[in-house]
């Protein structure tokens, strides 16, 4: 469907319509989240074009559209591309959204998860560290984040060799998942 919109906002009104933009971000971030990391990346890349060219590099829209990219190159494993890229949107959203926003913490927490795989693991857990208690704070423990910000520390916790504690986590994490989602949900198994 995603498709199709895309196809008639395309010949409706034109390729560098906003709505037009809007729908090849769509369609992006769901080919992201099928697994189809190399098609989405390739959207995503046409989409930051267009917004830089058209919004400038400091406008919500470009940076939105530059932090979906940073988490497609992660997944793609390119993740000294994602670091980067992932700096960058952090400080941009920092900025101009301040450092308790959402989607400020959400973007330092995939950056914690690049850290990690970089191989950063004392910057990432201290990343990880101030994201779950951003998340705790300001959206409490049980939000959806607040949980995802604890399974992200608890396999960093993990990754330091500091079991008892990542294990401690996982337990909240997994108790959590159950009565939030149910025991099949596939977040929970």
């Amino acid at each position: 469907m995603e498709r199709e919109v895309l196809e008639k906002r395309q010949r409706g009104l034109g390729p560098e319509h906003p709505n037009t933009i809007w729908a090849m971000g769509n369609l992006a971030r769901t080919l992201h989240r099928l697994g189809q990391y190399n098609e989405a990346e390739l959207i995503e890349k046409e989409v930051l074009d267009k917004r830089q060219r058209g919004l400038g590099p400091a406008h919500p829209d470009t940076i939105f559209a530059m932090g979906n990219l940073a988490r497609t190159l992660h997944q793609l494993g390119r993740y000294n591309e994602a670091e980067l890229m992932g700096r960058e949107v952090l400080d941009k959203r920092q900025r101009g959204l301040g450092p308790d926003h959402p989607y400020t913490i959400l973007t330092m927490g995939n950056l914690a998860k690049t850290l990690l795989q970089l191989g950063q693991h004392d910057e990432a857990e201290l990343m990880g560290r101030e994201v779950l208690e951003k998340c705790h704070r300001g959206l409490g423990p049980d939000h959806p984040y607040t949980i995802w910000a604890m399974g992200n520390l608890a396999r960093t916790l993990h990754q330091l060799g500091q079991s008892n504690e990542a294990e401690l986590m996982h337990r909240e994490v997994l108790d959590k998942k159950q009565r939030g989602l149910g025991p099949a949900h596939p977040d929970t198994i």
